[in-house]
C-alpha cells in the first residue's frame, strides 16, 4: 500500500500556457492526496500575470505511489504536501531514490 502519492497539477500560467506542478503528498488515500495537491499554496496563490487571480486548474493526475521509506527519508508528516519543482525538495527526492 502506498504511504503517499506523487500528483501532477496543471495550472494556468498566463498567455494561454499551462504550468505543470508536481507534488509528493503524504496521504495513502489517492483522492485525498489529489485534493491536498490542488490546495497547495503554489496552486491557490494569486498571480500578477493573471490579474492577481488564482490560476485555474486544468488537470490533476496521479503520477505514481510513493512508498513509506521515501516518505520517511523526505521527513514528511502525514498530510504534508511537498512541491517537487522546488529545488531543495528536488535534491532531497534524488537523494531518497539512491539505494
Amino acid at each position: 500500500m502506498a504511504a503517499g502519492w506523487m500528483v501532477k497539477v496543471e495550472v494556468e500560467a498566463g498567455r494561454g500556457e499551462l504550468e505543470p506542478l508536481v507534488f509528493i503528498v503524504a496521504l495513502d488515500d489517492f483522492q485525498e492526496a489529489m485534493e491536498a495537491a490542488k490546495r497547495a499554496p503554489e496552486v491557490t496563490q494569486p498571480r500578477s500575470v493573471l490579474g492577481n487571480q488564482a490560476p485555474s486548474i486544468y488537470a490533476a493526475n496521479l503520477v505514481h505511489p510513493v512508498d513509506a521509506r521515501t516518505i520517511r527519508q523526505l521527513d514528511l508528516s502525514l498530510g504534508q504536501v511537498w512541491n517537487v519543482n522546488d529545488p531543495p525538495t528536488a535534491e532531497r527526492i534524488v537523494f531518497a531514490r539512491k539505494p
